[in-house]
């Protein structure tokens, strides 16, 4: 499983509307989404089997006219407090 972050960029006030929109992809599996304040308005991790699905998932959001711009943070090494 492959274990990524997006931080997306949306128009004001769509917040709840491109979040919804996320969780119904079926390709991947959204773990925690936090409304956030600064550069990024949504940091999502997400799940998937494959990069493809989630290059698929990041394709069809920018094309979006809500969303303004995705950065995606894979994850290489996961550190787990003891």
């Amino acid at each position: 499983m492959i274990t990524t972050f997006f931080l997306i960029t949306v128009k004001a006030g769509t917040d709840q509307e491109i979040i919804r929109k996320l969780k119904s992809y079926k390709e991947i599996s959204v773990k925690e989404v936090y409304e956030i304040y600064g550069a990024f308005d949504i940091l999502a991790r997400i799940e998937a089997e494959s990069e493809d699905k989630i290059s698929k998932v990041r394709l069809n959001l920018e094309e979006d006219k809500d969303v303004w711009s995705i950065q995606v943070v894979k994850v290489s090494f996961e550190w787990k407090k003891a």
